[in-house]
């Protein structure tokens, strides 16, 4: 969405929105008898990108974003607890510059994690092999 500018004038270019990733798991599967098992699997996925949140650098004027990206763009690009009171990641220095506060770490990148809990059953057919996995 561009929520740090990304694209804009002075701002770097827009990051692209596919990326390569490393898949880590483990597993573990407990068979209870012939028919019925349950099983465990553990997945990590490092991305080489640090956008997958769309957060990385610092924070931008979300007026300037929401015109050139749409009114949710302007919005997620700022989540101030309060702007009211100008707690904000841009702080106006009165003297036509800006303080764009830190938003994320560009020193590291995205990962993911999930895990999948399943339970399995084999459906007999007459046969008298049945494979283990």
């Amino acid at each position: 969405m561009g929520t740090e500018g990304q694209g804009l004038a002075g701002r770097p270019d827009k990051y692209k929105r596919i990326t390569m990733c490393i898949p880590v798991g483990a597993g573990v599967k407990y068979m209870i008898d012939r028919q019925w098992a349950v099983s465990l699997d553990l997945s990590l996925r490092y991305t080489f990108s640090d956008y997958i949140d769309d957060v990385s650098t610092s924070y931008y004027k979300p007026d300037e974003i929401a015109a050139a990206y749409g009114p949710e763009a302007g919005i997620l690009s700022d989540r101030a607890v309060n702007p009211s009171l100008n707690y904000t990641g841009v702080v106006d220095m009165g003297d036509g510059r800006f303080n764009y506060m830190q938003r994320g770490n560009p020193k590291y990148n995205d990962a993911y994690m999930f895990a999948i809990i399943s339970v399995h059953y084999r459906f007999k057919k007459g046969q008298s092999f049945i494979p283990k996995f």
